[in-house]
């Protein structure tokens, strides 16, 4: 009996209200917790025995309106030998019977639920990329039952789906990398090819001449086909977030229409435009996307897609060959994630940002591709955890703050910290909402870790823009006591090159300055896109001094005992 592990049971009730993006949805992440919560639940007790592991929508709305998780870990007993403790989860989502229908139709223009052909009634089941959602679900959490299996078997699987990183408002992370990225995997490696699948979208060859009347062979696509690709195997949560992208590509010269219908006869019509500033070269500053159209590969598209390969980057190039944003092809079993540098410099208004990833160490990747020996850490070493994971938990940035702070080099932490919260004030200006700057510790708690509460609504019949400029004052504020009170300190600008320092000194003054006048609106609102831009340089900049400086010499003192584990 004495080697027979015994249970520690320990219970922990968790209740929160769930984030939302600016439809009052739940956020991506959120809501695929949401989809794969619900359709475990529907396996173990499925509510409708009328069609084989498919619903009506009524039902699931029901179950939807008082849904509850439970999971169970089992672990080791800390410093108890011979026994487990058993910590048990049990998580519930409430709502009204109007939400849960709403996020039902989320579930439907994200693909995730498909209508089951053959029915007389509305009936759902899991899409592909629902049961891919629900299969990686089930194996990190560990979860094997009879009735998930038959789920899993039942229902076709989509292979590989491509998560794309988001903003703390769920707005995808663009930048010219990540469209060619998405380019790349939409026309898929061949000219030819007759099924939609993870490797591409339908292709049919074509003859087109180029400009100089020579003919040359690419390929054309239905411009519905290509929408519906991009949220089949994507994390893309609706058609109109993916004709956003496919004008960005029409914008770079790589996609141009064969002009076969009328702009007005479509029902969606996407044009995107970006600041001249940022354009890169040989692409246009405008592109628009016709729902219903015919496409075809460009020369330069042709060239992009089947010439030169920006998919399946080696793990061992340096972060500065590879494209500047984070994402992960995964698998049902497997994840990959990329080693580059996060791109932190998005615009807030949606323009296109165009911006190059320091040169800073990538951190290692599980099972990746190295041609150089790794070192493996005594038993004894903290395990690394990525800068960007260190920022994002409160107990770590703490602690790292603190180590600093004995160091007296705790300013650029600081300040990549108050520029998190300036964005935060900005969004909240945009909505109305910004009635004071918030006066808790910066580095203590981070705006996506607090709830900011106001009982001012914005004013009907008032754009984001002229919203913005008529909190310019109190934004101003706002940016003089984040931003300003740590550039005049002598140990930031150590940190950062004078180039950096001085532009960013210059943003904030000709943002301070306002502006009066019938065009008031647009001078606001350009010097504020521009201070912007500037602090996520200057961010940049600091970052890569903490995860090649601050870092190392951080989990050093960690491992040598000369400072306490958080």
């Amino acid at each position: 009996m004495g080697g027979i592990p015994k249970p520690v049971a320990l219970q922990s009730n968790e209740q929160w209200l769930m984030r939302v993006n600016r439809e009052g949805l739940p956020i991506c992440r959120d809501l695929h917790g949401l989809f794969t919560t619900v359709i475990i639940s529907l396996c173990d007790r499925w509510p409708d025995w009328r069609f084989p592991l498919a619903f009506v929508l009524p039902a699931l709305i029901q179950r939807m309106q008082a849904l509850q998780f439970v999971q169970i870990v089992r672990d080791s007993a800390n410093g108890i030998q011979n026994m487990l403790s058993l910590s048990q989860t049990k998580t519930s989502f409430t709502m009204s019977s109007q939400t849960a229908a709403r996020i039902c139709q989320a579930f439907i223009r994200a693909h995730l639920l498909e209508r089951v052909p053959g029915q007389e009634d509305e009936v759902y089941a899991p899409s592909p990329k629902g049961v891919h959602l629900v299969d990686r679900f089930v194996v990190r959490h560990g979860i094997a039952t009879r009735s998930v299996s038959n789920l899993l078997n039942v229902h076709p699987i989509c292979d590989k789906l491509l998560f794309l990183e988001r903003d703390e408002q769920d707005d995808v992370l663009l930048s010219d990398a990540v469209v060619r990225i998405l380019f790349n995997r939409m026309v898929g490696t061949s000219p030819r090819r007759t099924e939609p699948s993870a490797l591409g979208i339908v292709l049919e060859t074509k003859q087109v001449r180029d400009k100089e009347g020579q003919m040359y062979e690419t390929a054309r696509f239905s411009s519905t086909d290509a929408l519906n690709w991009l949220v089949d195997y994507t994390t893309m949560v609706s058609i109109d977030e993916a004709i956003v992208l496919a004008a960005h590509m029409v914008r770079l010269g790589w996609l141009e229409s064969e002009q076969t219908m009328d702009v007005s006869q479509s029902n969606n019509v996407a044009t995107v435009c970006v600041d001249e500033a940022l354009r890169a070269e040989h692409a246009a500053r405008e592109g628009t996307f016709v729902e219903g159209e015919m496409y075809y590969l460009t020369e330069l598209g042709v060239t992009m897609a089947w010439k030169v390969d920006w998919v399946d980057q080696p793990a061992s190039k340096p972060a500065d060959e590879r494209p500047p944003t984070s994402f992960f092809y995964g698998d049902r079993l497997n994840e990959m994630r990329s080693v580059s540098p996060r791109l932190d410099a998005f615009d807030l208004y949606g323009t296109y940002m165009n911006a190059h990833p320091s040169a800073q160490a990538s951190p290692e990747i599980p099972g990746a591709p190295s041609p150089r020996a790794r070192d493996v850490a005594s038993p004894t070493s903290v395990p690394r955890q990525p800068l960007e994971e260190v920022l994002r938990s409160a107990n770590m940035r703490r602690s790292l703050y603190t180590f600093l702070q004995m160091r007296q080099d705790e300013k650029p932490l600081q300040f990549w910290c108050q520029v998190e919260w300036f964005r935060s004030d900005c969004r909240l200006a945009t909505a109305g909402l910004l009635t004071d700057t918030f006066s808790a510790d910066a580095v203590d708690v981070l705006p996506s870790e607090v709830l900011r509460e106001s009982a001012e609504k914005r004013p009907e019949g008032m754009t984001g823009p002229q919203m913005r400029a008529s909190q310019q004052p109190i934004l101003s504020l706002s940016a003089q006591r984040r931003i300003g009170s740590l550039l005049q300190s002598s140990a930031l600008n150590l940190r950062l090159s004078s180039e950096t320092s001085a532009s960013l000194e210059g943003a904030l003054e000709a943002f301070a300055r306002g502006a009066s006048g019938t065009d008031s609106t647009r001078q606001i609102e350009k010097a504020l896109g521009h201070l912007l831009i500037q602090c996520g340089s200057a961010q940049k900049e600091v970052k890569a001094q903490l995860n090649e400086e601050s870092l190392p010499k951080y989990y050093e003192a960690l491992d040598c005992g000369l400072w306490e584990r958080p």
